[in-house]
């Protein structure tokens, strides 16, 4: 499968673990300008962080709390 993300600006769920990894992954290997990984232990992240210099963005989200969905949609006003 083939698909073009290159310049675009991602948000994706679960991204510390499993299938969300592996789409974060993804996005930042075929060139996504910025990828927003919604997690809810940004150190999950850390590794990634660090090899994509500033495209990978920590997004702290808990689909169970309403005002941190809020807050989390604020941040990631460029999606």
């Amino acid at each position: 499968m083939s698909f073009d993300v290159a310049g675009q600006v991602a948000l994706v769920t679960g991204a510390g673990r499993g299938i969300g990894a592996s789409i974060t992954k993804a996005l930042l290997m075929h060139g996504a300008a910025k990828v927003y990984g919604a997690v809810r232990n940004s150190d999950q992240l850390q590794p990634l962080i660090e090899e994509h210099s500033g495209r990978l963005i920590p997004l702290p989200l808990d689909l169970r709390d309403e005002s941190v969905i809020r807050n989390a949609a604020r941040q990631a006003d460029d999606v």
